[in-house]
């Protein structure tokens, strides 16, 4: 039993290095959360999201189609932000991961109105990501100074 424990223990997991089509759905995933957090995927908030992952991953109509299904499903089956945050933060440097923070106030701002619950889970995300408060207000600020 205990040759057991000890076999689990030192057993070393290998984690997979995620590739592009994965961080597009992790960052899809959180801005489609971020989109029904105020219980209201308006359609301005879905453009955005779209045209946002469209001009991050250079998927065709159809890939891209896929992949925002797949991340919608993702989004509303999920417990937590903590997965996808995280995939980011293991796959993006500091400057993309404030790039996806953007990107979440792009779509907070899509329907013109920040709801505290948008905000709220931006500012989570954030946290999760490591990016500071100073990177948090200034992108909040150049979105809504477009």
């Amino acid at each position: 039993m205990f040759k057991a424990l000890k076999a689990l223990f030192e057993a070393t997991e290998v984690q997979p290095t995620p590739t592009s089509n994965d961080v597009e759905s992790a960052t899809a995933a959180l801005m489609i959360m971020l989109a029904i957090a105020d219980s209201h995927f308006d359609d301005r908030e879905r453009a955005t999201v779209v045209r946002l992952v469209k001009e991050r991953s250079g998927l065709n109509d159809a890939e891209l189609d896929t992949l925002i299904s797949e991340a919608e499903q993702a989004a509303k089956s999920a417990t937590s932000i903590y997965e996808f945050s995280q995939q980011l933060n293991k796959a993006l440097r500091y400057e993309d991961r404030v790039n996806v923070v953007r990107g979440m106030w792009e779509v907070a701002y899509a329907d013109g109105v920040i709801d505290k619950y948008e905000e709220h889970l931006i500012r989570r995300v954030c946290d999760l990501m490591y990016i500071s408060h100073q990177d948090f207000i200034q992108t909040r600020n150049l979105v809504r100074d477009q």
